[in-house]
C-alpha cells in the first residue's frame, strides 16, 4: 500500500521536515536517481544493493511512497556506486566495486550482467536518444553498451579515472583524477573528446551537472569549492569559481567536500549537497546563493531533482571524507529523503511571482 505524507516528522537528522522513506540501504548510499517520469526514486549502497520506491507528488506538501526493495539487485558482490533507470522505467542498470555493469527487468526481476571494466564503475547514465547505457570507470574509459552484448559498442580512453560524470544528451562530460573535464558530442562519438577543459579547482573533482541548456557545467570539489565552466572559449568570460560548504569562523577554514550538484531543468537554478550536511541553492547568473536548508549532523552523500521539479531526494550517509573514523561512523545515518521545492530554493529571484 502506499503511504501518505505531508512534512516528515522532525527528528536528529530530518531537521528540515523532509518527507523519510522507510526500508532504506544499511550501508553508505552511494546515489540516487529518477525515473524520467518521477514516480521512481533508486538509491545504490555500499551494502551491495539498490533500493527502488515508487512516488506519487499529489500536489502541494503531500507525498505518497511506497517501498519496493528490489531483491535481485543485491547479488552484486561489493558495494554499488551508482544506479540508473531506463526511460520506460523497465530496466534499472546497476555497477560498483565488482566492476560489472548489471541490468535489471523490474517486471519480470530478472537480472544479468550486461558489461565489465577492469575496475570500478564510478558512474552510470542512461541515454535515452541513443538507447544505451553509458558507464565511467576507475580503469580509465568510458563505454557504452546496448544490452544484447557483454562487449561494448564504444570504448573512449582518457589519461585519468573517472570521478564524476554527467549526460544531457547530446553532451558528456567526464571529470577526471587529472583536474580536468572532458566533453564529447554523443551525435558524432569519436576517441577524442571534442573538448578537454583545465578546472579552476586546486584539489580533486567530486561532482559534476551540466547546465540544462548543455553550454557548460558546474563542477565540485573535495575542498569546498565550486566552478562554473562553459564549453564554448566564447563564453570563457562567464567562468567562474566560488567557495561553499565551509565553515570560515574557524581559522584556518574548514573545507567540505561538495558531493553532489544538481540542476533544475526549468530554472536554470542549481543545488549543491556537502559533507558538512547541508543542502544550498544556488543562481549562476546572479552570482548569488538563493536559500539555504538547515544543515543535518551527517554528511549529503547525493542529490537530484526529481525531473518534474516538484521535488528533491537527498540521502544522507557517512561518506568516509575523513577516512575510518569511528566516531563519524556512529553519528551517522543511511537514509533516503524527499523534500517538496518552491519558488525559495529553485526560482530567482527576480522572476519569482
Amino acid at each position: 500500500m502506499f503511504s501518505t505524507s505531508s512534512f516528515g516528522s522532525q527528528n536528529k537528522y530530518n531537521v528540515n521536515n523532509s518527507i523519510e522513506l522507510s526500508n532504506c540501504p544499511n550501508d553508505s548510499i552511494s546515489k540516487v536517481c529518477w525515473s524520467m517520469n518521477s514516480s521512481l526514486l533508486a538509491a545504490s549502497s555500499w551494502d551491495k544493493s539498490v533500493t527502488v520506491w515508487e512516488v506519487q507528488h499529489m500536489g502541494g506538501n503531500s507525498v505518497n511512497t511506497r517501498f519496493g526493495k528490489f531483491l535481485i539487485s543485491p547479488k552484486h558482490s561489493a558495494p554499488v556506486l551508482d544506479c540508473a533507470i531506463s526511460s520506460d522505467s523497465r530496466y534499472l542498470f546497476s555497477g560498483g566495486c565488482d566492476n560489472e555493469l548489471k541490468m535489471h527487468d523490474m517486471s519480470s526481476r530478472q537480472s544479468q550482467t550486461i558489461g565489465r571494466h577492469d575496475a570500478p564503475i564510478s558512474n552510470i547514465f542512461w541515454c535515452d536518444e541513443q538507447k544505451f547505457v553509458v558507464t565511467g570507470s576507475w580503469d580509465k574509459t568510458i563505454k557504452f553498451w546496448n544490452g544484447q552484448s557483454q562487449n561494448p559498442i564504444y570504448s573512449l580512453s582518457i589519461p585519468e579515472r573517472v570521478y564524476a560524470m554527467d549526460l544531457k544528451y547530446p553532451a558528456l562530460v567526464v571529470a577526471a583524477a587529472d583536474n580536468a573535464v572532458y566533453v564529447w558530442n554523443l551525435q558524432n562519438i569519436t576517441p577524442t573528446p571534442y573538448k578537454r577543459i583545465q578546472t579552476q579547482l586546486k584539489l580533486q573533482p567530486r561532482s559534476i551537472s551540466l547546465f540544462p541548456d548543455r553550454t557548460g557545467f558546474a563542477i565540485g570539489s573535495i575542498e569546498g569549492r565550486c566552478a562554473i565552466a562553459h564549453i564554448e572559449e566564447s563564453h570563457r568570460d562567464k567562468n567562474f569559481p566560488f567557495r561553499c560548504h565551509r565553515v570560515t569562523s574557524s581559522s584556518p577554514d574548514i573545507a567540505y567536500s561538495i558531493n553532489s550538484i544538481d540542476f533544475h531543468l526549468q530554472y536554470g537554478t542549481f543545488a549543491t549537497g556537502g559533507s558538512d550536511g547541508a543542502i544550498a541553492f544556488w543562481d549562476k547568473d546572479n552570482k548569488s546563493r538563493l536559500t539555504i536548508m538547515k544543515t543535518m549532523p551527517a554528511p549529503v552523500t547525493d542529490i537530484k531533482f526529481s525531473p518534474s521539479g516538484k521535488l528533491l531526494a537527498y540521502s544522507l550517509s557517512y561518506d568516509w571524507s575523513k577516512g575510518y573514523d569511528n566516531t563519524a561512523i556512529n553519528n551517522s545515518c543511511n537514509k533516503v529523503l524527499l523534500h517538496v521545492m518552491n519558488d525559495e530554493h529553485v526560482c530567482p529571484k527576480g522572476k519569482r511571482s
